[in-house]
């Protein structure tokens, strides 16, 4: 799956600004004040929350543990959801 034009433009971005940050000496992630507020706007209907938009743009490293954690919450809401409804199914005598 490829990246939309407006996706690749707003990763281009956050990537540019981090660079000049690096280039500046500033050893830190691009915060949302760094931009103006049509680009913060821009970027977060790309990629939702801020921390999200720097690891799709490759900046900030995904967090797997959180990620695993977020999956496996999921999955447990999804079993006991498939539980309650076999067991109304059951009770119902469908």
């Amino acid at each position: 799956m490829s990246a939309s034009k407006k996706e690749q433009e707003c990763a281009a971005l956050l990537k540019e600004r981090y660079a000049a940050l690096q280039a500046a000496g500033e050893n830190r992630y691009p915060k949302r004040s760094d931009f103006s507020a049509e680009e913060v706007v821009a970027v977060k209907a790309c990629f939702g929350p801020w921390p999200r938009a720097l690891e799709a743009a490759g900046i900030k490293p995904v967090n797997e543990e959180k990620q695993a954690a977020k999956r496996q919450k999921r999955i447990e809401k999804k079993r006991i959801e498939t539980k309650r409804k076999a067991e109304e199914k059951k009770a119902t005598g469908n």
